[in-house]
């Protein structure tokens, strides 16, 4: 599991425009033909605001990337330099995006180019579109536990890489009060080298997820949930 770099290369937030929120509320005092237009014409509005991220993203060179993904997914690659790393060498594509479906603050869409197809799911933060993931697209169909797994993955990964005290920014509010708050966790992982895990068995079960990690001399067992939508990890021990 975990997320190619290959596949994701690009980002960009999109205000919903002026217009849509105007003719929301013209279509308020209009009968049901007029609100039926409105509900139309805002859906076409906010998939055309969808696709403009996606091929905004894709246009994007090196870290321009990070300015178009969620918190979310900003939070899986390790924060602002983890995700200035992971797109550090990203070129610019021309995507042709196709299939956006909007669902509410969710969205997903495909897009392409001559070598590569990536799916896409997007969320809707303070009226902009944001890119929470990018990926091969699931042959089976779009499976919101595989997208999951896939980030509490990535979440451990991050973990077992950070150094020092910068592990605290993926554990829980639980967690770090534990630790005596965010100094306690400080002097906790205040000698903490990075590891490279072989991450198994992932499982998510709603917001909780588990995890097994392992290195050459340990294995660690990770239990993990979610907060504001983004996983943390609640506890690590022997595996």
């Amino acid at each position: 599991m975990g997320r190619d770099q290959d596949w994701v290369r690009g980002r960009r937030s999109v205000l919903a425009t002026c217009a849509a929120a105007a003719a929301l509320a013209l279509g308020a005092c209009g009968g049901g033909d007029e609100e039926g237009a409105t509900t139309e014409s805002e859906t076409e509005s906010q998939e055309a605001a969808v696709e403009q991220v996606v091929s905004d993203f894709g246009s994007a060179e090196g870290t321009d990337a990070c300015d178009f993904v969620s918190q979310a997914y900003l939070d899986s690659l390790g924060g602002v330099s983890g995700c200035d790393k992971e797109f550090a060498e990203a070129v610019a594509v021309d995507y042709e995006v196709s299939d956006v479906q909007v669902d509410g603050e969710t969205a997903t869409a495909q897009a392409a180019t001559d070598d590569q197809d990536v799916a896409f799911e997007l969320v809707l933060v303070d009226g902009e579109w944001q890119i929470s993931s990018a990926g091969p697209p699931d042959e089976g169909g779009t499976s919101d536990t595989g997208s999951d797994e896939a980030a509490v993955e990535q979440v451990v990964a991050n973990f077992g890489l950070a150094e020092g005290s910068t592990a605290c920014d993926f554990v829980s509010q639980e967690y770090l009060d534990s630790l005596g708050s965010e100094s306690g966790c400080n002097k906790e992982f205040a000698e903490a080298v990075g590891v490279k895990y072989e991450i198994s068995n992932v499982q998510v079960n709603g917001d909780k997820a588990t995890a097994q990690a392992a290195t050459d001399d340990q294995d660690v067992a990770f239990d993990l949930v979610r907060e504001d939508g983004v996983w943390k990890i609640s506890s690590a021990g022997p595996g």
